[in-house]
């Protein structure tokens, strides 16, 4: 039996992201969960000393689509579609919120918690409510022939 980790998103849920080396960011993919089709609107915000870098909205009728999903119910990896743009060198936030969204026990979204993010396969058992959320970082790379 596996687990799904997700906090539900009331206002806002925030990552922390080092980011060593400039690079040229060419997708972000968090791992979403929808419950039920909310309404409105989402945000992901990527943030640099509280100051808003780039942000990306999308609707969960976007994201079933993206994700070839059909019921309302589901989770995944979304890809948020981006315009590759440079991130240097420093400390970020991912911010998820919402606009024309009221949080609700029977119809929200959440954004899911890394099962294991240390690819620890065996060993104790963590508690995963304390692991960072889900998300891959794409970077691009320009290779000229």
């Amino acid at each position: 039996m596996s687990t799904l980790v997700v906090d539900e998103l009331i206002t806002t849920l925030v990552q922390e992201i080092k980011i060593q080396r400039p690079i040229t960011l060419a997708g972000l993919r968090p791992w979403l969960y929808s419950h039920d089709d909310p309404n409105g609107s989402f945000d992901f915000g990527i943030y640099r000393d509280s100051n808003l870098v780039k942000n990306f909205t999308f609707t969960v009728a976007e994201l079933k689509t993206a994700m070839g999903v059909t019921q309302p119910y589901f989770h995944g990896h979304y890809a948020i579609p981006i315009t590759p743009f440079v991130l240097p060198r420093g400390t970020y936030e991912l911010r998820f919120s919402g606009s024309g969204y009221t949080y609700n026990t029977n119809k929200f979204i959440g954004w899911c918690k890394d099962i294991d993010p240390h690819g620890k396969t065996y060993g104790t058992i963590e508690n995963y409510t304390s692991n960072p959320y889900s998300f891959t970082l794409i970077e691009y790379k320009n290779r000229e022939l």
